[in-house]
């Protein structure tokens, strides 16, 4: 660990933190974290590569061990598919093909970490 405890340094995820890095990381025991933790280790990576996400994950300077993460992610849907629960539009050829759906935020921090553990998803 360096000497400032508190400089991390991000990265994106890659096929290597997938491989080698990612099923180290946990924060916690507890429903909500083990929850998290599954998102990491076995969606983030797949989503990553196809565009659904954008996962940063944290380290110390000059090491690869993961200490937390964060992932962004963004939906849309058909307005055909929504049709039935739409309003009628007002105009006879509206614009919009798409309705933004769900934006979703993962959030866990290594649970070696008490004082700061973290996890949790936001929607």
């Amino acid at each position: 660990m360096p000497d400032a405890p508190y400089v991390l340094e991000q990265r994106v995820i890659s096929e290597e933190d997938a491989r080698d890095w990612v099923h180290q990381f946990s924060c916690g025991a507890d429903y909500w974290a083990r929850d998290v933790d599954n998102f990491l280790q076995v969606d983030a990576w797949p989503y990553q590569v196809r565009g659904n996400c954008n996962t940063r994950l944290f380290s110390f300077p000059d090491e690869r061990r993961i200490v937390g993460f964060l992932t962004r992610a963004a939906a849309s849907v058909p307005k055909d598919v929504l049709r039935q629960a739409l309003p009628e539009p007002t105009r006879e050829n509206p614009s919009i093909s798409f309705v933004a759906g769900v934006r979703a935020i993962e959030v866990g921090v290594q649970r070696d970490f008490p004082r700061n553990r973290f996890a949790g998803r936001t929607t």
